[in-house]
């Protein structure tokens, strides 16, 4: 607008508006550039890269924290809750029992379907300062900071009724079942992270192979 004002006033190629008419015209198109040109080049690769952000620590299929997005969050807790005697996080780690079957007897879209569904449930059992993640596979991690064991426990609980609940409404989830291992971590005991998920997967797999010998027929008797 000041340019064109000012050559409006233009009667001599020499003259002030003139030269201060190309001037303002040049800011303009300065202004213009980097605020339509540029903005317009840098943003599909502003997307880009916040999504390769995203894809980084987040699992494509069901949306939640994948691996490293999961150890990037717990040890950061680890390290907050380091300095504070007296604190407290808990880890659950959730296995489906039997998936294999949903993948052979209905196919694996259909336990992709599962999985997704299994990830809300996970998710509507925990809390908004809870991290859920899937680890891979059918396996799954929950990070509760300040959870002592009755939490975790009562956590646990909620998901195993949940779970009930589901597999008996659908045909595909039925015969389903989850096992769950739970490991506390204190700052006054220590310990890494690795030691921590490898304690909630131990446990875990303990009551996997509790089940199995529960389920398992009866061998012959003594004679």
């Amino acid at each position: 607008v000041v340019s064109e004002f000012c050559f409006t006033l233009y009667h001599d190629v020499y003259a002030t508006p003139n030269f201060l008419g190309h001037i303002f015209k040049v800011i303009a198109y300065g202004f213009l550039f980097r605020g339509v040109v540029l903005r317009g080049l840098r943003a599909p690769y502003d997307s880009i890269f916040a999504e390769l952000q995203k894809s980084a620590v987040r699992d494509s299929l069901t949306g939640l924290y994948n691996r490293f997005g999961f150890l990037q969050i717990a040890q950061r807790e680890m390290d907050a809750a380091a300095g504070k005697p007296g604190a407290l996080i808990g880890v659950l780690m959730a296995d489906l029992d039997k998936f294999k079957h949903v993948n052979d007897t209905f196919g694996h879209l259909a336990g992709d379907c599962v999985l997704v569904q299994f990830a809300r449930i996970l998710t509507a059992s925990v809390g908004p300062a809870d991290t859920v993640a899937r680890l891979g596979g059918d396996e799954f991690v929950i990070l509760l900071p300040g959870a002592d064991g009755e939490k975790a426990s009562t956590v646990a609980d909620i998901i195993r009724q949940q779970m009930r609940a589901w597999t008996q409404q659908s045909e595909t989830a039925a015969g389903l079942d989850v096992s769950i291992g739970m490991a506390p971590w204190m700052p006054d005991i220590g310990g890494d992270l690795d030691t921590l998920l490898r304690e909630a997967d131990d446990a875990m797999y303990k009551e996997k192979e509790s089940k199995r010998t529960q389920t398992a027929p009866a061998g012959p008797g003594p004679e």
